[in-house]
């Protein structure tokens, strides 16, 4: 790494592996190289054994870097795993839930896109190197919703996940990032990633549920470079306003 940071953890933050034309559609040759760079310079571990560590209070001694997916799209099972499991990388899948019986959603920029089914993520649970979490039912604005919504969509998804998993450790996703009824989030999730961009200092105590994450999109291989070593965290301070304003403006009208 470039600046010879030590004890440095790196949760990255993906969604889509294609040649679609939003910012978060990676084309599939340039998430490859990605893949290298990182393999070739960090320890991967997966989300689940750093959420370990940070439970069992390990010290972080390397620099370690983990894959997340939001969303679940299609292409996740068509091109992005494929690449993955040639590098051997585990990866964390955040699922809309509702999305897993229609294939289908459409939500801000994103428009009637396929998703993965109960089809695709069985087939892909059965792979030693890739997990499940949520990313609530519906990828509702946590901070405009009312309560009571906010707990429906939590249980729901929770309650899918749960049956279709197997499992009670749940892992969450909040939508846009927006860390928002985080007691709510933690009496139902085994932990959360969402909230300001940045790399996690493996010395430090963490926040379980407000991991933070570098979101990649793409653009050239010299910024991604850059924004992996947290060059661009400051990003999400205007993104952060932004969403703030647009929801202000929602509640006004």
């Amino acid at each position: 790494m470039g600046e010879n940071k030590k004890n440095v953890i790196t949760v990255l933050l993906y969604h889509s592996v294609s040649n679609g034309n939003l910012k978060i559609d990676i084309p599939p040759n340039l998430f490859e190289e990605q893949v290298k760079f990182i393999s070739d310079n960090f320890k991967i571990v997966s989300y689940d054994d750093l959420i370990k560590s940070v439970v069992n209070s390990e010290n972080i001694k390397e620099n370690i870097a983990v894959f997340t997916f939001d969303d679940g799209y299609l292409d996740f099972y068509t091109d992005a795993f494929p690449i993955l499991k040639k590098f051997s990388i585990p990866s964390k899948v955040f699922l809309i839930t509702s999305a897993i019986e229609t294939g289908r959603l459409s939500f801000g920029k994103v428009s009637n896109r396929k998703f993965l089914t109960y089809k695709e993520i069985e087939e892909l649970s059965k792979e030693q190197i890739c997990s499940f979490g949520a990313h609530t039912h519906t990828h509702i604005n946590l901070r405009v919703t009312p309560v009571k919504r906010v707990v429906k969509e939590l249980k729901v998804s929770y309650e899918i996940l749960k049956n279709l998993l197997k499992t009670t450790q749940i892992d969450f996703s909040y939508p846009w990032g927006i860390v928002y009824h985080k007691n709510i989030v933690r009496s139902l999730y085994r932990s959360a990633v969402g909230g300001r961009d940045g790399i996690l200092d493996g010395r430090r105590k963490i926040d379980l549920y407000a991991i933070p994450r570098i979101p990649l999109k793409r653009e050239s291989f010299q910024k991604f470079k850059k924004r992996i070593s947290g060059k661009y965290v400051y990003e999400s301070y205007f993104r952060e306003v932004k969403l703030l304003f647009n929801d202000l403006k929602k509640h006004v009208h």
